[in-house]
Parts: structure tokens; sequence; C-alpha cells
């Protein structure tokens, strides 16, 4: 089909850009036949799926991704974002260090028990317990700036 404007006349005549003008030429529509060419543009607007909710929920659906994605890059902006990757390792670091005092209480803890009553094994347990639980807040704040 022939058209006797430029795609830019077009998107002015018809208010929308010029992409939107491309995809009309694509269809086949007559831009040169103003009423048939709105008539084919609301009749397009109308289709089902389409409806102003539908197209609302989407735009504000695309507003609020648009919120998430400059909240995460401030986050990144300002350092309070740490990679999936970092947290593993550093998760793996905390694992190690608490596996190696678990082992290392699991081989001291028959002479460190001999000859207590089971009110001193209670304490020496809870006291051992409590030094590991500590290892693990150093091990948070060392890593995170805080203890958990």
């Amino acid at each position: 089909m022939k058209y006797k404007r430029t795609e830019k006349e077009y998107a002015e005549m018809y208010d929308c850009d010029v992409r939107s003008i491309r995809r009309y030429k694509t269809k086949g529509y007559p831009l040169d036949d103003p009423a048939k060419t709105a008539e084919l543009i609301a009749a397009q607007k109308n289709q089902p799926g389409e409806t102003p909710e539908n197209i609302n929920a989407a735009k504000l659906k695309k507003l609020q991704l648009e919120c998430e994605r400059l909240a995460f890059k401030n986050e990144v902006e300002r350092g309070q974002y740490t990679a999936n990757t970092k947290i593993i390792e550093d998760l793996y670091a905390i694992g190690a260090a608490v596996g190696g005092a678990l082992d290392k209480l699991r081989a001291d803890l028959p002479a460190l028990l001999l000859g207590k009553d089971e009110s001193g094994m209670a304490t020496l347990i809870e006291r051992e317990t409590r030094n590991i639980r500590a290892m693990l807040a150093d091990q948070a704040t060392r890593l995170y700036g805080r203890s958990s």
C-alpha cells in the first residue's frame, strides 16, 4: 500500500509513536483514511484481554517492578547488598568453623567430663555450648557487622 505522508507525520496525526505507525503499516491500516484507521485502532485497543482494567493492572505492575529495581540499585550503591555467592561462601566458612569447634569438643569432652558429677557435667556442657554460640556471633559480626 502506498502512503502519502511520512511515518513521523502519521505519528503526529494519530498521536502515537513511529513504532505504532510501522505496526499499523505492517497490518495494512489505511493511514490516509483517518476515520477507518481510527476505527481499526479503537478495535485493536478493545481486544479481549486488553480491557482498561487489565491495561491499568499491567501498568501498575510495571511501575512496581521499576520501583523494586530502583530500590535494589540504591541498596547496591549504598553497599547494603551482598551477592548470594558471597553469602554462600561466608556460610561455608562459618560451617567449617563450627564443625571444627564441635570436632574439638567431641575429642576433648571425655577428658573434660572425667570425674564430674551430673551438675558439673551440665555446667561444663553449658559453658562449651556458650563458647560455640559466641564464636558464631563473632563470625557473623566479622562478616556482616552485626550478630544474629
